[in-house]
């Protein structure tokens, strides 16, 4: 019962009209339902091995399950944002700068950034909390190259002693069995 003087109380009233308000001023609602933002991104990674585009998770996330787009203007943007990249790519042959070019494009189309907020990301993420993990994951990456390097240059020493110990063998048993 309390409830229901709350529902029709002015203050509630009030935050129902800021609500509606908001809601219709939405123009490109997300599919994703109750599924948050950072758990569609971690399935995405569990299937592909990889971080989602920024295009590709807007696709994602402004489509149904049938593959069509939820609004008119989602389908739009998308159909410019995949056109602006393949422009831009052909331009760049380098692949490495795809996610670079897609989040450029999706700049350009979706406009700035909201101060302390990241598109794609849900409620929360920071542009710095980003940053942070992707200078992690980088050093992460580097950590691992070097850790491989490191052991490959163990290896080499170990066959650059063992082969001209082998190649002795090899020339005592058999003369000039070297190729």
């Amino acid at each position: 019962m309390e409830l229901v003087h709350y529902w029709f109380s002015e203050r509630a009233q009030t935050y129902s009209a800021i609500g509606r308000a908001a809601r219709a001023a939405q123009s490109v609602p997300h599919t994703s339902g109750s599924k948050s933002y950072a758990r569609l991104r971690q399935e995405f990674v569990d299937e592909h091995g990889r971080e989602p585009g920024k295009v590709e998770f807007y696709r994602m996330t402004h489509t149904h399950q049938d593959g069509t787009f939820v609004r008119d203007e989602s389908r739009d943007l998308y159909e410019r944002a995949t056109s602006l990249i393949a422009e831009r790519d052909d331009e760049s042959a380098a692949s490495t700068q795809q996610s670079r070019i897609e989040a450029e494009v999706f700049t350009e189309l979706m406009g700035p950034e909201r101060y302390g907020r990241v598109r794609g990301y849900g409620v929360g993420v920071t542009p710095t909390q980003l940053s942070e993990v992707s200078r992690y994951t980088q050093h992460a990456a580097v950590d691992a190259q070097d850790s491989r390097v490191r052991r490959l240059e163990r290896r080499y020493r170990r066959l650059d002693r063992v082969v001209p110990l082998r190649w002795r063998r090899c020339d005592r048993a058999v003369p000039r069995c070297r190729p």
